[in-house]
């Protein structure tokens, strides 16, 4: 059994601490669903404990289950049971008069979303009773579901209705962005918003925001038959994009947003025959390249180390392995010391040389200075370079965690490191979690060139 299907897996054992709960709101003894996950996720702890000391590394027992996950099979069995709460799904007969009340809104019936609410809460106070209710309704999920509603339907709730002029200037420019006439809509929102000025002659409070007109105009330009405006990317733009992510998480660039900036220029001095696709625009690119990082599950900052710094920290690194230092916490404290003078000595000579990065505390220092050790094969207090057989199970996990894991997910990552200290312990080394952990990240990575 995979890690991402045992996560979605309920024991026989969960399932029985999960009924008893489900029993005690449905008697009442809990006010909110919080509360009762809560005492719910400390009895599943206690369960995965025994479960744990009787097969270890298993699966479910090792990665355990979070509040959100409990409140949610909580919900799920409240709704196939006939029970409703407060935050579960509507009724169909409460989702009707929501909608129906959303659609008003949105025709400007209603000032506001809350005055809408509080009607449709009205309303729904009075129908007949479909199901058993733990607990009625509140004006804050109503409120919740009329917006939620009317934001589905694309189309903005004014406080004052457009007038039959100003919806005519909207659809012209609507049709014309269905046209092509306008390269995108934030140029067909800013004509708009001049015309309708130059028409109207004064600006209607709360009415020509331009993201309302926007949004207006994007309704007029779907209804004009405007499909859509995001093209996909040219297999050259492609290759590019791919080319500085890598460049990015090398070390060449600090952030997405300046490997976003470089990255524009080179797309627009690409062969006519090329730009098939998307503009160049810096907004598309930056989106575009975050999110690529956020799909490898990669961080969107990472700093630049200069030469400067890379030798002190080495140095620092050495020192530690002949026995200056007693920990390397002590000499990443003495190694920031020192950089602080080097940044100053820098900023003297050349204002632009060396620019002190933000966010260069200890702890960055710290893992510089533990990965510069590693890749210089040094020993220290509290640290062991890895064996060649130890690398060999290191490689086998990198490949189980590769093939199963899931971007934004750590539980697989928990799984692999679990399953790689128990392998390594019955081999006869003895490594900590968050070792294996980070040499499994650090293993995929250049798996992947991407560190």
């Amino acid at each position: 059994m995979t890690a991402n299907v045992a996560r979605r897996f309920w024991l026989p054992e969960e399932s029985k601490v999960i009924d008893r709960y489900i029993e005690a709101l449905a008697a009442g003894r809990y006010r909110y669903l919080r509360d009762a996950a809560t005492a719910c996720l400390a009895d599943l702890d206690r369960l995965y404990a025994r479960i744990r000391k009787s097969t270890p590394g298993h699966l479910v027992a090792a990665t355990g289950r979070t509040k959100g996950v409990v409140q949610a099979r909580f919900r799920k069995l409240l709704r196939e049971r006939g029970l409703v709460w407060g935050g579960s799904l509507l009724l169909m007969s409460e989702s009707k008069l929501v909608k129906r009340y959303a659609q008003a809104l949105a025709r400007g019936r209603f000032p506001d979303a809350l005055r809408a609410a509080e009607e449709c809460l009205a309303e729904v106070r009075r129908l007949p009773s479909e199901a058993r209710t733990i607990r009625p309704r509140s004006l804050h999920t109503i409120h919740c579901a009329v917006l939620t509603e009317a934001h589905r339907m694309r189309r903005p709730w004014p406080r004052a209705r457009y007038l039959e002029e100003e919806e005519r200037v909207m659809r012209r420019f609507g049709r014309a962005l269905a046209r092509g006439v306008y390269a995108s809509a934030v140029e067909a929102t800013a004509a708009c918003r001049r015309e309708l000025a130059r028409r109207m002659g004064y600006p209607r409070p709360g009415v020509y925001r331009t993201s309302r007109i926007r949004s207006h105009l994007l309704g007029c330009a779907h209804a004009a038959g405007w499909t859509s405006f995001l093209e996909p990317w040219s297999p050259a733009a492609q290759r590019v994009i791919k080319r500085y992510l890598r460049r990015l998480y090398t070390g060449e660039f600090r952030s997405v947003p300046a490997a976003a900036t470089e990255c524009t220029r080179e797309l627009r001095y690409l062969p006519a025959k090329m730009k098939m696709g998307r503009p160049a625009r810096t907004d598309a690119v930056l989106r575009e390249l975050t999110r690529q990082a956020r799909r490898l599950s990669l961080p969107r900052h990472r700093t630049y180390w200069h030469p400067g710094e890379l030798r002190i920290i080495e140095a620092y690194a050495r020192r530690v392995g002949r026995g200056d230092f007693a920990s390397w916490r002590e000499a990443a404290v003495a190694c920031r010391k020192e950089l602080e003078g080097y940044w100053t000595q820098a900023t003297r000579r050349s204002p632009v040389a060396v620019r002190r990065p933000a966010g260069r505390g200890v702890p960055g220092i710290h893992g510089k200075m533990l990965k510069l050790a590693h890749e210089l094969h040094l020993s220290g207090p509290n640290r062991r370079a890895w064996t060649e057989r130890e690398s060999q199970v290191v490689a086998s996990w990198v490949r189980w965690y590769d093939r199963y894991r899931t971007p934004r997910k750590r539980g697989p990552l928990g799984v692999a490191a679990s399953g790689l200290q128990e392998e390594l312990e019955n081999k006869g080394f003895t490594r900590t979690v968050i070792a294996c952990r980070t040499r499994l990240k650090n293993g995929w990575l250049q798996m992947h060139k991407l560190a």
